[in-house]
């Protein structure tokens, strides 16, 4: 079964690019960090029942959002709904949104960005070229301080914010081979009292 197969963040929620994200305050718009802190808040703004969490996500670099999350989010070792992976060597890191988890094929739908050989710079969005026009209008009409492009430096297709399927065991080894990267999830719809 294929979870969300041919969808896209549309960028459209006012939140990516405002005053109130310390990611887009911070010029690391385009960065891992940026998409996942803006997706969380873009989501409980869309989907108020889920219970969705945003009180603490954390505003530091990818490899620290476990240790800075763990005093109010549970976290796992399986994914869920709404929650984030976090692939850390406890200094470096990665994070990506968890859209959608199937726990009977064991199949995770998720969403990021800056998952590129070449890191994409500040103020960049590298997006899928089926939704470039639909994502530069959406993002225009919030800054103009934000290019949106369908390649990389070195020629890579675009990815950021394209939902993505893949079964867990290979979600999990994403980055794992590279430097002792271990996967957790940070679970936003439960946080801890």
């Amino acid at each position: 079964m294929a979870l969300h197969t041919g969808q896209s963040t549309s960028f459209e929620d006012a939140i990516y690019f405002s005053s109130n994200n310390p990611f887009y305050v911070g010029a690391l718009v385009g960065q891992c960090t940026w998409y996942c802190w803006s997706k969380a808040h873009a989501k409980k703004s869309a989907y108020p029942s889920r219970g969705i969490n945003t009180d603490h996500i954390p505003t530091s670099g990818a490899g620290l959002w476990v240790k800075d999350a763990q005093k109010y989010y549970n976290i796992g070792e399986t994914p869920k709904k709404d929650s984030i992976a976090v692939w850390t060597n406890g200094s470096s890191g990665h994070v990506a949104y968890v859209e959608d988890y199937d726990p009977n094929t064991s199949e995770v739908c998720y969403s990021e960005a800056n998952w590129y050989q070449d890191t994409n710079p500040s103020w960049e969005i590298v997006v899928d070229a089926q939704y470039a026009d639909n994502i530069r209008l959406n993002v225009a009409s919030h800054t103009n301080k934000v290019t949106v492009k369908t390649t990389t430096v070195n020629k890579q297709k675009g990815t950021d914010g394209l939902f993505k399927n893949a079964a867990l065991s290979t979600f999990k080894e994403k980055k794992k081979s590279q430097n002792g990267y271990e996967c957790k999830f940070i679970y936003l719809t439960e946080p801890k009292k």
